[in-house]
């Protein structure tokens, strides 16, 4: 975008841009330089922007260019993620703006400079017109329990909030240890690691109850994770305001109020992306604090002038190969190119033993003349086929107009079966689908909408990205390199459950992830245990309470998290379960649930226990279903604190009492050792949370 121009800290030329030989006396490595670029020009352009390809560039040594709205020295390089065919052939690099650039400058260490915060404004608590406006720098602290799939929550006294630890951030102050600070004074919990940092801060705008004032505050967020559970008592005046709780992971969509929050969800759940949208200019000088729309017209006229550009060109629609369909057209000398008539349609493929190219640059239809010769249908002349056959596109962007009615004979699909099953509820695919598949199909249905023939013009309800599997090494596979991982090798050797449940644990859906081989046998012995434990179960005729507890917060976790695509932690929470519930009596129904929800990710060794246990057809059985009140607990667990020290834990029911609480404190042995007779000072008591008994 030109509204980040503040931002760009290096220039990027294409391969085949002619600055390369018109400053090649004054590049110190232009022999490298040119090389580089010969080996570019030589790949085709889909390779080069693919989704996931590795960034490659050689840097213009000798050769600076100058930031116009910065005045700084900037380096400039040749990359082939840059085509000479679009634009000028040449960019300026905004790599905290621009994914490509992110990619290319974390690669080869150049600066990530943020110009645009996307601005937010609370529609529960907008600015007030009579409230006083202040400007703040704070922090979101999102903090991980060290063993369970928790984060910590501040739930306020003084108003119906519940929000992550936050706090402000001083000045001089760096962000990660104000973030370990005020974790530390809100909750009290002392012994944490940063996980990561946020790559974007936030500008939320809102009023601040709690302190009577309108707050613009640059919002930066971090992710930590408690060591241990060793914790201090928080101040007196920390105390007034909220306690420390924590929830379940999946429960952070619930927080308020978080104006980020949609941001915020959206980092955690697809990780660290470049921020590519509108919002307020920061770090951009004069123009900071001005929204990126109203900027662009004065920083046209600064620095440059205003242009728009396509990406969209022509479609070479014809390949000069055997596959493909045959493009319906008859060359006759009299009468020029004459469509094949409606009822000549379909155009069939010979059958030939031989498609290989014919080495003369034409396809090899052109050398069968059983088949290119044919009449012309205007004069009935001698005539000639197209060759030519459309490319693999032209049946990829129409077939799921065709499963919706397979075996017509007539139509492609008949008007009802169309209606009822478009739109494609979900899109799966990467950045290459979205520029290439996706674009194409959706041009075919729009046209096709058009002529009345598709009840929907846009063919598809959402899309949904994926990751890549990646080399160990962090590479794309590919067969040149010889780093490509057969499936079919793996499923020999550890079975296709295993895989299957084992590529789903790599890592969220939408990320790319590396592929390493010694975790496939923690999921193999998962499955083993699985086996082995409804092979020899002794079941029972009633669950437990804790049992069915654990059942139905399984099912609440598993039937959402699938609905989420996040089936890493689909597999967590299976083995999660078998953990808790291995050494208890369960019933065979309650089995029988269980390896419902791990069917999706090992289907055949589901299946197969699900027999055994009696169960018929798992593939047709209903979902497991949960039950709201059996995912309340009716215990809590209370830490006890000796001088703000945890030294024992209790499990007490919901309904006691802060009198009996205390007296069971007092009456634990570890805490009746460290007081050797004395009577405590005071006792503080955290309802729900904890007691510290203070000598």
């Amino acid at each position: 975008l030109p509204e980040t121009i503040f931002g760009a800290t290096y220039l990027v030329v294409a391969p085949e841009h002619s600055l390369i030989e018109t400053l090649a006396d004054k590049i110190e490595n232009i022999d490298e330089v040119r090389a580089y670029a010969q080996t570019a020009k030589d790949k085709e352009e889909l390779e080069r922007i693919a989704e996931g390809k590795e960034k490659t560039g050689v840097e213009l040594k000798g050769i600076r260019a100058i930031n116009p709205a910065t005045k700084e020295d900037i380096p400039v390089w040749v990359a082939d993620y840059v085509l000479g065919g679009y634009g000028t052939g040449a960019i300026m690099a905004v790599p905290a703006h621009d994914e490509r650039d992110n990619e290319f400058a974390k690669k080869f260490g150049l600066e990530i400079r943020q110009v645009v915060a996307p601005r937010v404004v609370d529609p529960v608590n907008p600015p007030r017109e009579d409230a006083k406006n202040t400007d703040r720098n704070m922090l979101h602290a999102i903090v991980m329990h060290p063993t369970e799939d928790k984060i910590l929550s501040l739930k306020w006294k003084t108003h119906p909030w519940q929000t992550f630890i936050t706090g402000g951030i001083e000045d001089g102050e760096d962000v990660l240890e104000a973030a370990k600070r005020e974790v530390f004074e809100e909750t009290g919990y002392k012994n944490m690691e940063v996980i990561k940092l946020m790559p974007y801060i936030m500008r939320a705008e809102f009023y601040a109850a709690h302190k009577e004032v309108n707050r613009k505050v640059n919002a930066n967020v971090v992710m930590l994770k408690l060591t241990d559970l060793a914790q201090e008592v928080v101040s007196a005046e920390e105390q007034e305001q909220f306690e420390p709780v924590w929830i379940d992971s999946q429960d952070m969509k619930n927080l308020s109020p978080v104006s980020e929050l949609a941001y915020i969800l959206d980092w955690v759940e697809n990780g660290d992306k470049s921020y590519t949208g509108e919002g307020v200019l920061i770090n951009s000088g004069e123009f900071s604090d001005q929204l990126t729309m109203d900027s662009l017209p004065k920083m046209a006229e600064k620095f440059g002038k205003q242009k728009t550009t396509y990406k969209l060109r022509d479609w070479v629609f014809s390949r000069q190969r055997y596959w493909g369909e045959p493009i319906p057209l008859i060359h006759c000398e009299k009468d020029g190119v004459v469509p094949v008539p409606d009822d000549q349609l379909p155009v069939v493929l010979p059958e030939v033993k031989n498609y290989e190219p014919t080495g003369t640059g034409e396809s090899p239809l052109a050398a069968i003349d059983e088949w290119v010769n044919t009449t012309c249908p205007e004069c009935g002349g001698p005539a000639k086929r197209e060759t030519n056959t459309m490319p693999q596109w032209a049946g990829s962007s129409w077939y799921f107009l065709r499963y919706t009615d397979p075996n017509n004979e007539q139509q492609f699909a008949s008007s009802e079966k169309l209606k009822q099953w478009l739109p494609v509820d979900i899109y799966f695919g990467g950045m290459e689908h979205t520029t290439l598949h996706l674009l194409y199909s959706r041009f075919w249905n729009i046209f096709l909408h058009d002529q009345g023939l598709v009840p929907v013009s846009e063919p598809y309800t959402k899309r949904v990205p994926h990751g890549m599997i990646l080399a160990e090494d962090g590479s794309k596979m590919s067969k040149s390199k010889g780093n490509v991982i057969n499936p079919d090798d793996l499923v020999k050797q550890h079975g296709a459950d295993t895989v299957r449940m084992y590529e789903m644990f790599l890592g969220p859906h939408e990320d790319s992830v590396l592929w390493s081989e010694k975790g496939i046998i923690g999921v193999a012995r998962f499955l083993e245990r699985i086996w082995n434990w409804i092979n020899t179960a002794e079941f029972s005729e009633h669950d437990e309470e804790t049992v069915s507890r654990e059942l139905h917060k399984t099912i609440k976790k598993v039937t959402e998290d699938i609905e989420a695509y996040r089936f890493n932690t689909v597999v967590s929470n299976l083995m999660s379960f078998h953990n808790a519930v291995k050494d208890s009596p369960i019933t065979k129904d309650s089995a029988k649930a269980f390896l419902q929800l791990l069917h999706p990710l090992a289907p055949h060794i589901a299946s197969e226990l699900y027999e055994q246990l009696g169960g018929e057809n798992i593939d047709i059985q209903p979902w497991p279903k949960y039950d709201e009140s059996m995912l309340v607990s009716d215990t809590i667990t209370i830490a006890v604190q000796v001088n703000g020290k945890v030294r024992d834990e209790l499990i007490v029911s919901t309904d006691s009492t802060q009198e009996e609480i205390e007296t069971k404190a007092l009456a634990s042995e570890k805490v009746q050792a460290l007081l050797s007779g004395q009577s405590p000072k005071r006792i503080i008591y955290v309802e729900n949370r904890l007691v510290n008994i203070v000598v």
